[in-house]
């Protein structure tokens, strides 16, 4: 997973954990997890909810969550 993008993404659009647990609805202390080191994957759900709530392009997606 390539959080360094994920995360520049987020703070471009002026995401923080905080509105993106908002947009996607998904746990703050879940998405922490996640995006922290030795984190668990995201599941398909929460990668389609981030990807909905961050408007990212088919590309963008794949480029972040798989490897």
């Amino acid at each position: 997973m390539n959080i360094r993008k994920l995360r520049m993404i987020m703070y471009a659009n002026g995401f923080g954990m905080q509105k993106l647990a908002e947009k996607s609805g998904i746990k703050q202390a879940t998405l922490y997890r996640r995006l922290s080191a030795g984190g668990k994957s995201f599941t398909i759900d929460e990668i389609a909810k981030i990807s909905s709530a961050l408007d990212l392009s088919a590309d963008d997606t794949v480029e972040i969550f798989l490897p």
